[in-house]
């Protein structure tokens, strides 16, 4: 296989959001049963997950998601870029190969899927009219991610009748990843809940680092006690002596972590 040259993924996303217009942002814009700051989080944590599938970059697993193709590992981006260039000479033992991994990429595509499995089932009415506007301003009225908000079919039925290349795997997850940032920067109240909360946290982090208020081991299971309380507290009140505050309750709560 020939070294493959993969694209920067700006080439691939939008620099910038399409900014949707429909009536009905405003019924679920920052409200507890629509678009909010706790919807947005989910929505980001997916948005990493799909980057992280095509370019192959991972932190904590550097092999999560490389792909095996003529016995050497590359990156669904690159895989994607390298299926071009031999559609028209592609052996048989290699398109099998490639209906494996685009079996393997289905699960690894329903892995980081599950904890937003539920929201976008319930969510899928709305969405629909959202996903059709946001497809029309990018002149994608032909993505999956439109079928899919259009159908009553499964997601398994629709994959396995649309999906068979992994050029395909690589558009629709760009896809879905260009309508979340469409839908989420359309949200200004619940953007702004997400930007506050997140400025929040980033300097909770900041105290407990920079002031040493918390040891190396018990920072991570105290900065998620700390997620209850972000939306109950302003920026400024977050100071050394509060965060030395909240630790003693997180220890009283806690006493066994903290040993």
């Amino acid at each position: 296989m020939k070294k493959v040259i993969a694209l920067p993924l700006f080439l691939f996303f939008k620099l910038s959001s399409v900014v949707l217009e429909h009536p009905i942002l405003k019924t679920i814009d920052g409200k507890t049963l629509g678009v909010n700051v706790d919807s947005i989080s989910m929505i980001k944590k997916y948005q990493s997950n799909i980057l992280k599938m095509i370019t192959g970059q991972t932190n904590k697993e550097p092999n999560k998601y490389r792909y095996s193709f003529d016995s050497k590992y590359y990156t669904l981006q690159e895989l994607s870029s390298h299926e071009k260039t031999i559609e028209n000479s592609i052996s048989s033992a290699q398109k099998k190969q490639i209906r494996q991994l685009i079996s393997r990429m289905k699960k690894d595509v329903e892995g980081f899927s599950k904890e937003f499995e539920q929201l976008s089932k319930d969510a899928k009415p709305v969405m629909r009219t959202l996903i059709e506007e946001s497809c029309t301003k990018r002149n994608r009225q032909n993505s999956l991610l439109l079928i899919w908000a259009q159908s009553n079919e499964s997601e398994d039925v629709l994959y396995d009748k649309h999906i068979h290349t992994i050029q395909t795997v690589e558009t629709f997850l760009i896809d879905i990843y260009n309508f979340l940032s469409d839908m989420v920067q359309s949200c200004p109240i619940a953007l702004k809940q997400f930007k506050e909360r997140t400025h929040k946290f980033g300097k909770i982090k900041e105290i407990i680092v920079d002031n040493q208020v918390v040891t190396k081991p018990m920072q991570h299971p105290f900065l998620r006690f700390c997620h209850q309380f972000l939306d109950k507290v302003h920026l400024h009140d977050i100071t050394e002596k509060s965060v030395k505050k909240l630790y003693n309750t997180f220890e009283e709560q806690h006493p066994h972590a903290t040993q």
